[in-house]
């Protein structure tokens, strides 16, 4: 009797060992599988909150774009007048017309005007108006070009026929601008122009699309 007790109790023992046994390789397995979970999950709630910025960023930088102050050239023309103190010389008159496309006034409107003809340069700076306004359009003009022109192209122009000027008189003449404004947060802008003029249309193009 003794003896099937002592073999029952071993059997018990050896049940119990291996419960306890899986007991703990479920434990560690559970844990692993725990730990694997919530690694994924903070991943994931980390590429959310990610986006969530992200798309929150693109959505204030949408809004700052379609309430910003947005001024531009409009127009650019040059007028050509018969120069009253110099023989065969033309001077020419460019209009510079401004305007705001945006939907919130631009301030403190300047224009950093370079005017090159050959090797001679003419820098100026224009404080255009203190406020741009939606809508608003206005003109600047300024001096500073002259161009030599044949005793017949003067006399034409005097009798009304309009401007020609010789081939060899049309040096390279080219208008480099920078238009700068600030925003309704004091932000300075800066947005550059660079014109050629083109002697037979009489108009000025954007540099690089040809003078011919």
């Amino acid at each position: 009797m003794k003896f099937i007790y002592e073999q029952m109790k071993s059997i018990f023992e050896q049940i119990v060992k291996r419960i306890d046994n899986h007991a703990v390789t479920i434990t560690a397995l559970a844990t692993t599988v725990l730990a694997v979970l919530t690694y994924f999950y903070m991943r994931e709630a980390k590429g959310q909150r990610l986006a969530a910025q992200r798309s929150i960023a693109l959505i204030e930088k949408s809004i700052d774009f379609e309430t910003s102050p947005k001024p531009y050239i409009k127009d650019i023309e040059t007028i050509w007048q018969v120069s009253k103190s110099k023989e065969n010389t033309l001077e020419g008159k460019t209009s510079i017309k401004l305007a705001n496309c945006g939907r919130t006034e631009a301030t403190n409107i300047k224009l950093d005007k370079v005017l090159s003809k050959g090797t001679l340069k003419d820098d100026t700076t224009i404080s255009a108006v203190e406020y741009l306004y939606p809508g608003q359009e206005p003109i600047f003009t300024t001096g500073g070009l002259e161009i030599s022109c044949s005793p017949e192209g003067i006399l034409a122009i005097k009798e009304g026929k309009g401007v020609t000027i010789p081939k060899e008189k049309q040096e390279p003449v080219s208008l480099k601008i920078d238009l700068t404004f600030d925003d309704d947060n004091g932000n300075v802008h800066t947005v550059p122009y660079k014109f050629e003029y083109n002697y037979r249309l009489h108009k000025w193009v954007p540099a690089g699309f040809g003078t011919d």
